[in-house]
């Protein structure tokens, strides 16, 4: 690229000499202690000629009005939760969830609950990521669950004591873990959210039934039209994976439908590219 009537060999950020590339996807807030508020982020482009006038420095800052952008920063929810869901599979719990960003983030505790989801309890951490602008993943596995309908919430820890419980509780039936045969075959039906969620640009759905029938999977747009059909035959009793590659598909939300003779279940994932 040209600047003003500079043009030829220039660096650009952090790129090779001479490689005519600009820098992108550079994350600016990655690991920043930056408090509420609005900034503004100016920039300007620095050259310097290694031609007789060695080392020159040529500063373009559009005639005064540099290049700028404004953003926000809101620390109201240090941790911002996208999705958290419970899958009673093989005797045991498998919780999952997923952060957009996170803020002095120390780890999560896991608490538990039988169905009137009064009286909890703690059943384990995971470590949170500190400081993240980008999305990250976590699970965790509870190995010994009652035999009941059981909700599951999350309460995030900062480094400095504070904490906060979300909204979002995940439930899991798993009175169905005594029914369970040595094979795993499910005693009821259940649709996964997929994980990752967000995802790019592959990403899996779990399903189970608990006989043989018929099973569809459609995928569908924002607006409910049909957009792929990933399952459409006869399935037996059993647990199932589906791995799903968006690659051709735009940025934006989704829906999946899991449909039986019996049953039909519909969630949301998001492609963000």
């Amino acid at each position: 690229p040209d600047v003003g009537s500079s043009s030829g060999d220039q660096q650009w950020g952090t790129d090779a000499q001479g490689g005519n590339a600009t820098d992108d996807g550079v994350n600016i807030l990655e690991n920043s202690t930056l408090t509420t508020g609005t900034y503004t982020l100016e920039v300007y482009a620095k050259i310097t000629t290694n031609g007789v006038d060695a080392a020159t420095e040529l500063l373009d800052n559009n005639s005064g009005n540099y290049y700028n952008a404004s953003f926000t920063v809101n620390e109201s929810l240090p941790v911002t939760l996208t999705s958290f869901s419970a899958e009673a599979e093989n005797g045991s719990v498998l919780l999952t969830w997923q952060t957009a960003t996170e803020l002095n983030n120390y780890g999560f505790e896991i608490e538990r609950s039988l169905s009137d989801a009064t009286d909890w309890q703690k059943i384990g951490f995971v470590p949170g990521s500190g400081n993240s602008y980008s999305p990250k993943q976590y699970s965790f596995v509870d190995e010994n669950p009652p035999s009941a309908k059981i909700s599951y919430r999350l309460k995030q820890i900062d480094f400095d004591g504070q904490f906060e419980y979300y909204g979002i509780i995940a439930e899991v039936d798993a009175s169905a873990l005594t029914g369970v045969e040595d094979k795993g075959i499910p005693v009821q039906y259940s649709l996964s959210q997929n994980y990752p969620n967000p995802f790019n640009p592959s990403t899996k759905i779990n399903y189970s039934i608990p006989g043989t029938e018929n099973v569809s999977v459609i995928l569908y747009d924002l607006v409910g039209n049909e957009i792929r059909t990933l399952v459409n035959e006869t399935k037996s009793a059993g647990n199932y994976e589906i791995e799903f590659d968006a690659s051709y598909l735009a940025s934006g939300v989704y829906y999946y439908k899991l449909k039986t003779s019996n049953f039909v279940q519909v969630r949301k994932m998001v492609l963000i590219k």
